[in-house]
Order: C-alpha cells, then sequence, then structure tokens
C-alpha cells in the first residue's frame, strides 16, 4: 500500500516535488514510485535543484516534508529507463 499518494498525484499532474531528504531541501521530477524487494518505498527522480542536475533513487523512510510544487516539469529526460529495476513494484510512473 503506498503512503505518498501525492507523489503519484504529482506525476499525473506534471509537476514537482519539493523534498527534505539528507540534511537537505531538494527540488524533484518524479519519475518512478514504487517499493523495493526489500519492502522499502522509493522515488526514482531527476532533482533540479541543488545543482548538479541529476538522477537519484530516494528511500522514502528517509524523505520528510514532501509537497507539491506549482513548477511544471519538463519533457521526459531521454536517459529515463521505465520499469525501474530497482522496485519491485510500480505504484506510478511518469
Amino acid at each position: 500500500m503506498q503512503r505518498y499518494p501525492i507523489i503519484c498525484e504529482a506525476i499525473s499532474k506534471g509537476v514537482a516535488l519539493s523534498i527534505y531528504y539528507d540534511h537537505k531541501q531538494r527540488t524533484i521530477e518524479p519519475y518512478a514510485y514504487g517499493i523495493s524487494k526489500e519492502g522499502n518505498e522509493l522515488l526514482r527522480a531527476w532533482q533540479t535543484w541543488p545543482l548538479p542536475a541529476d538522477w537519484k533513487l530516494f528511500r522514502l523512510d528517509k524523505a520528510s516534508l514532501l509537497s507539491i510544487s506549482s513548477t511544471k516539469v519538463g519533457p521526459v529526460q531521454i536517459e529515463y529507463n521505465r520499469n525501474d529495476p530497482a522496485m519491485d513494484r510500480i505504484y506510478c510512473e511518469r
């Protein structure tokens, strides 16, 4: 059962998320939200801030303060591979 429906909402609306992770506030474009074989909820995202922009895999048990931004996400990053192999089951995906 997904604990963060806000992530699927952001993906469906095409907007960024603000997330606090690893002692930093971050702005991310969510791509896939699911669960690992070990039972950890994961979020694959393109981090746009702080720079440099890059792909990140977030363990959501280490995240807090998730909120939807009004910032529209850009086009799908060409490096994105659907059906993320880090996830055993995907709840929603861009």
